[in-house]
């Protein structure tokens, strides 16, 4: 008690202590403000995720705003100090996620966290909490599947037993998602796509995937394989839009990556076969064959993908609206412009032209500019009606064309140096010295 009253008498450390003091007691507030907001909205999902963001997003901003001041005063070294700092951020995700733990955004938002902090090992044990509170959500799941292939090593001799890590991962997802929603799983398997191209490319250098050797032939067979197998499982969950999506791409790693058109076509015929109702997905196809060179086969598939569209159109109106067909043959012309001749250009003109009229917002910009010309058109006449001066300009060179014109016809000629001033679209005028004008002149 002694040693206090000696301190409480030293007014010069309580007065450098004071501004400190003062500065944690509206931190205090602060905090006690959020843990109100938070108490407040307790019955409302989108108001209690708000404010434990805010109140998360606070505490963050502690850690960049806290000086070695604070740290001396608390008798901690700076790298304890900022331990310390990010305890209290972590804390506070812990209490969110305890009471939000059916929410992907805010374990997301703890992940995202984690892992800008280096705090891998903790962020692993984040991600296996998340996908065990939330299975139903494929953002989570593939995010841990992503971050289980970043962190793993390939490189040594243990790196099949990583890969086998990663399809776990992918395997358990596939096996959780799949209660809920077909639109999950596709989502999981587009990204399980993703992962067996970045594996066989691992394998198999991309200068060496077109190759026959037959090693390269077998890694290109178990990647088929797995496409194969994800569509069959999409097509049992009758989701027909996931399953060609996959084989959509598996076609697309044929033909640019094995360069092996032959087999692509065959998958792109088996695909097409069940999107009689998908403009975009016979567009996908086309710009693939555009880009590899078979400009012939993709000409041949706008024109098959045109007629089935129109005949579904037909017979389905709510399948292919009227906007996804014009645009469709838009598609057309343009790739006829670039790589046709006059005939294909004119075929591909006259689909268009037969279908513009139903959608003629839509259809303005594929015929050359017709929307603009349109434009143009309407501004030069508001502008002629608005001034009076330029419409009497123009009355007098209509005056004196005619008087041109009569004496041409009755033989005689202008006065001689006379300059008649056309009429055009951006200047008229009349001056019989050329002096002053920006038209084209016209010597008589």
């Amino acid at each position: 008690m002694e040693a206090y009253k000696v301190w409480e008498q030293d007014t010069g450390l309580v007065e450098a202590l004071h501004p400190s003091v003062e500065k944690h007691d509206t931190k205090n507030n602060e905090r006690e403000a959020h843990e109100q907001a938070i108490a407040a909205s307790a019955q409302d999902p989108t108001a209690l995720l708000a404010a434990w963001h805010a109140y998360v997003q606070y505490e963050e901003k502690q850690i960049g705003r806290s000086n070695s001041d604070t740290a001396t005063i608390l008798q901690r070294t700076p790298s304890v100090h900022a331990s310390r700092e990010r305890e209290r951020v972590r804390c506070t995700f812990e209490r969110a996620v305890n009471q939000c733990c059916l929410y992907p955004a805010i374990w997301q938002s703890y992940l995202t966290w984690e892992v800008e902090g280096g705090e891998l090992s903790r962020a692993l044990v984040v991600y296996q909490r998340a996908v065990r509170n939330c299975p139903f959500s494929a953002e989570l799941w593939v995010a841990y599947a992503l971050f289980t292939e970043e962190t793993a090593d390939f490189s040594h001799a243990g790196g099949d037993q990583e890969e086998a890590k990663v399809d776990k991962v992918y395997l358990d997802a596939a096996g959780h998602v799949g209660y809920y929603s077909a639109q999950t799983l596709r989502q999981v398997s587009l990204s399980r796509c993703d992962y067996l191209r970045r594996r066989f490319l691992r394998h198999v250098p991309a200068k060496n995937a077109a190759i026959a050797a037959p090693f390269v032939e077998k890694e290109r067979e178990a990647l088929r394989q797995e496409f194969d197998e994800l569509a069959a499982v999409l097509s049992a969950k009758e989701d027909p839009g996931g399953a060609r999506a996959v084989q959509l791409y598996r076609a697309e790693l044929e033909a640019l990556v094995f360069r092996m058109v032959p087999r692509a076509v065959q998958v792109w015929e088996q695909a097409l076969k069940t999107c009689s109702d998908d403009a975009e997905a016979w567009l996908s196809v086309v710009d693939i064959l555009r880009a590899i060179r078979e400009v012939g086969h993709a000409r041949a598939l706008l024109k098959r993908g045109a007629n089935v569209l129109q005949l579904v159109s037909k017979e389905q109106p709510k399948g292919v609206s009227a906007a996804s067909m014009v645009a469709y043959m838009a598609r057309w012309v343009e790739f006829e412009r670039r790589e046709g001749d006059v005939d294909t250009y004119k075929v591909a003109l006259a689909k268009y032209t037969s279908l513009a009229h139903l959608v003629p917002a839509a259809s303005a910009g594929a015929v050359g500019g017709g929307k603009m010309r349109d434009k143009s058109r309407a501004n030069k006449g508001s502008g002629d009606s608005e001034d009076p001066a330029k419409a009497a300009r123009r009355e007098e060179v209509m005056k004196k064309w005619a008087e041109r014109k009569a004496l041409e016809e009755a033989g005689g000629a202008a006065p001689k140096g006379t300059r008649v001033w056309i009429y055009t679209e951006t200047h008229i005028g009349i001056d019989r010295h050329g002096h002053g004008h920006t038209g084209i002149p016209a010597q008589t």
